[in-house]
């Protein structure tokens, strides 16, 4: 805490909700040094935290396409060998930018927490897009899913019964 005595005037920790980033002897602390907690909300990392938005999604993206690439030469292969395991993690580790300034700069821009602008993350939220076409959806494909879709798809049809006499074929 000692960053924040240096620093004049209200301070702000940004974090996610995990219950063992609070105590009540942080809350205290904080309070003392003129900080406030500012929590994201649940199970929406993806879209709020930098280092989801600027590193893991990114990375995993590249390690999907290595996997298929590996799937698609190996066909026979459920999961990867443990053998080639490492040669996969290697090139992995060299498609992927582990660390630069730039990248964390980004996730932080993306994210929208510096420069402070709460659109950002709101442009990602699906109910704030303003018209469905913005996701590049065609129209005729909505309309088709909305024609296919079943009005209860939670009750099925039973199958009618049908009655055999045992050794007597039922074809026709």
């Amino acid at each position: 805490m000692d960053w924040a005595k240096s620093l004049p005037g209200k301070k702000v920790i940004i974090c996610d909700n995990l219950s063992s980033h609070l105590s009540v002897s942080v809350i205290e602390l904080c309070e003392c040094h003129n900080i406030q907690f500012v929590f994201i909300p649940s199970s929406s990392t993806h879209i709020t935290q930098p280092l989801d938005v600027a590193f893991f999604t990114p990375l995993k993206k590249v390690w999907r396409a290595i996997l298929l690439k590996y799937k698609m030469e190996n066909p026979n292969q459920t999961t990867p060998n443990k053998n080639h395991f490492p040669k996969l993690l290697h090139s992995l580790v060299d498609q992927v930018e582990i660390y630069s300034p730039k990248n964390i700069k980004s996730g932080f821009r993306a994210t929208g927490i510096y420069p402070f602008n709460p659109r950002e993350v709101l442009k990602r939220v699906p109910e704030y897009q303003e018209d469905v076409a913005s996701y590049g959806i065609d129209n005729a494909l909505l309309d088709y899913l909305k024609q296919i879709r079943q009005p209860n798809p939670t009750i099925t049809k039973r199958n009618k019964k049908v009655m055999t006499v045992p050794g007597i074929s039922n074809s026709r």
